[in-house]
């Protein structure tokens, strides 16, 4: 229409699609602790240590090497993630069929499955300051994972940026789908009901907010690029905030109880 191309934007005559709400189930405080106490008993239990603390994506949580983490000052650096991609056939020009006759898993040139990719938007690559008790289960992890690795031997496979900060017993990389195996059971034992993964991230955001840190700190942290986004997604905080609020207000003005 810019152009003169065309006279008539048909695009306004379409009905665009509604945007549902996501449907946040965090963490209590209670079960949170509760996971965290047992996990100190699990291999690679600082992996949720590390989601609860820091909100990372589970992606985030996977691909981090131990060149992106710095104990010393206690900062995660967010700069790569695991994924998990659908197989494809590498063995086809673009816009042609594939040539190999075999489905795309058995391709002999095939692309996906476990890969890393950089964070979507800028803000997703972010420098996370971690708790300290988070910092120390980290330095704890840390040995335990070098006792691994001796133990290994000629077996261990070193990972990418200093090797893998959580991997299998020979150091290559933990699937997406074995890690969310992990966390079922991890929550089964520790008594919670089943939750995605996801909802630990909801869960740091959720503590975070109620403990009063500010929308755009608890953006920053979550590597959201907009803070209504991190409004919007944890109203269930704000509008708990806000009933806080006014009981304080009714106090100060009116002596309410």
């Amino acid at each position: 229409m810019m152009r003169g191309k065309l006279h008539r934007n048909v695009a306004t005559l379409t009905t665009p699609p509604s945007v549902s709400r996501l449907d946040i189930e965090p963490l209590t405080r209670e079960e949170a602790r509760r996971v965290l106490l047992l996990s100190r008993e699990q291999r690679n239990g600082a992996r949720w240590a590390v989601a609860l603390g820091s909100g990372l994506r589970q992606g985030e949580v996977l691909g981090l090497g131990w060149d992106d983490v710095d104990l010393a000052d206690g900062v995660l650096r967010v700069r790569w993630q695991l994924q998990r991609l659908a197989y494809e056939h590498g063995c086809a020009r673009r816009g042609q069929p594939p040539t190999c006759g075999q489905k795309p898993l058995r391709c002999p040139h095939r692309q996906g499955g476990v890969v890393y990719s950089r964070p979507k938007s800028r803000a997703g690559s972010r420098d996370v300051v971690l708790p300290a008790p988070v910092a120390e289960e980290l330095r704890i992890h840390r040995k335990l994972q070098l006792e691994e690795r001796l133990v290994a031997g000629t077996a261990w496979e070193e990972g990418p940026r200093g090797g893998l900060v959580f991997c299998q017993p020979n150091g290559r990389p933990i699937d997406p789908r074995r890690d969310y195996a992990d966390w079922l059971a991890m929550l089964k034992a520790a008594g919670v009901s089943r939750h995605r993964v996801h909802d630990a991230r909801h869960s740091t955001a959720t503590f975070l907010l109620e403990a009063g840190v500010d929308v755009k700190v608890v953006a920053e942290i979550l590597g959201h690029s907009q803070s209504w986004f991190t409004r919007d997604t944890y109203q269930h905080v704000s509008q708990r905030l806000q009933t806080q609020a006014a009981e304080r207000m009714a106090t100060t003005l009116w002596g309410a109880n």
